[in-house]
């Protein structure tokens, strides 16, 4: 732990603060899963200008979400506004209301809410008039630090109206599966029922006609159980029958293809945009001053665990973030191994924040790391520990049902060693046990 402060202490020198405090920017990023093999975390050739950002910083490679459902901008938001008066920083916007943009109409207002405008798809007009936004605030001078939080939501592949793909960026073969699933409910049945999940479904509370169509030819054929009809919604997250039926059907394979290719899809679109925001629309002084943090709030999966979606799960594929820390004037790469959290990040820019001069490293970034980090389920009662980076335990309170794996050897978690380990799995459980009663969670 002491070679990481002496590490981040270099990174944090008086040289970056000579302009004073430093602007902080935090991007983060929903539903992007951490790829721990890869060096940066990003796909080169999916993301070509986020892997030459960080050709200089500090990524973290052991950043977990403390709760899978837990957005980082939920953190932030407990930060009062006060304290950003009393620190000094313009407060430039805070991206964290999540559900409130058809509540409030935003399309119908004439300039766009701070707090709502980051929180959007990568691909809408709305995200257009954040860019405009900003645009118009990078331009200005000021005589203040500014503060800025933008969130963008839904990476993940579409799984509502509003966020509709562009079908002509997928391959041919894709995009014939894509429009016969669609297109001929009768003929097959079982694609068209999971793809209303991805395309079809409006916030996913009613059913549209393509889609009743194929659930009573399911019925009909005994594939389904009737009572689906109650469902006000279909989601395959928490339907194990539905779920069978599309791992069982023909094409399986071919699904998870297109699948992966509407994820990547938009991460290419997104970093395709990301050199504005790095430069902040060309104001060197600004970007040069600003302190930049990226990273994601959960991870999605893609049935390597059998489970779909986001934040359903306590898998490496679901809690795994990435975490990325640009100080000013930096001109390094580091590693860090430490265990991180959202709930440090959260915790370190407040931090930052409430210190009415440059504060002392140590007393800052070890906010950022965490000794252990548990994860709860939001769909169900699973929770799990890591330890050291070596072995991490699930638990199934309901079930009573324990999974332990080796993470350091084993980090997409494909084997369960739990009944060769059971010492090791009994002490994590005692651990876990401990957390719980102490968070009340």
């Amino acid at each position: 732990m002491k070679y990481i402060f002496i590490l981040l202490l270099s990174a944090f020198s008086s040289q970056a603060y000579s302009a004073g405090k430093p602007n902080i920017f935090i991007i983060s990023m929903d539903s992007f899963t951490r790829k721990p093999e890869l060096p940066k975390n990003f796909r080169t050739e999916l993301m070509p200008n986020l892997n030459h950002f960080t050709d200089t910083g500090y990524m973290f490679k052991n950043c977990f979400t403390e709760n899978s459902w837990e957005h980082m901008h939920l953190w932030l938001s407990k930060i009062p506004n006060k304290i950003y008066e009393q620190s000094g920083y313009e407060l430039i916007g805070l991206g964290w209301k999540t559900h409130s943009l058809r509540r409030i109409e935003v399309e119908k207002n004439p300039e766009l809410p701070l707090n709502i405008f980051m929180n959007l798809p990568a691909e809408s007009h709305l995200f257009e008039l954040g860019y405009d936004y900003l645009k118009e605030k990078f331009s200005q001078k000021r005589d203040k630090p500014f503060f800025l939080e933008l969130h963008i939501k839904e990476l993940h592949p579409p799984l509502y109206i509003e966020q509709k793909i562009n079908i002509s960026r997928l391959t041919p073969k894709s995009r014939e599966l894509f429009l016969k699933y669609l297109n001929s409910p009768e003929e097959t049945p079982d694609k068209v029922t999971f793809y209303s999940v991805l395309f079809d479904e409006t916030l996913r509370q009613h059913h549209s006609p393509q889609v009743m169509k194929a659930i009573n030819k399911l019925i009909k054929l005994k594939r389904l159980p009737r009572n689906i009809l109650q469902l006000r919604f279909i989601n395959l997250t928490i339907m194990d029958d539905l779920l069978e039926l599309w791992k069982n059907s023909k094409g399986y394979k071919d699904d998870l293809v297109l699948m992966s290719e509407l994820y990547y899809q938009r991460q290419t679109y997104l970093d395709s945009r990301l050199p504005e925001l790095f430069s902040l629309f060309g104001n060197k002084e600004l970007a040069d001053n600003t302190l930049f943090i990226i990273v994601s709030s959960f991870g999605f999966a893609m049935m390597e665990h059998g489970q779909i979606f986001d934040a359903v799960g306590v898998y490496e594929e679901f809690i795994g973030t990435n975490l990325f820390v640009k100080p000013p004037h930096t001109n390094t790469f580091k590693v860090i191994q430490e265990q991180s959290s959202l709930r440090g990040i959260g915790r370190y820019t407040r931090s930052l924040l409430e210190s009415k001069s440059p504060p002392p490293v140590h007393e800052n970034l070890d906010y950022i790391f965490e000794s252990e980090i548990i994860s709860k389920n939001f769909n169900h009662d699973l929770f799990a520990i890591r330890e050291n980076n070596t072995w991490k335990l699930h638990l199934d309170l309901v079930d009573s049902k324990r999974k332990l794996y080796d993470i350091k050897n084993d980090p997409h978690e494909k084997n369960d060693l739990y009944q060769q380990n059971l010492k090791i799995g009994a002490d994590l459980e005692t651990k876990l046990l401990k957390q719980l009663i102490k968070d009340e969670i």
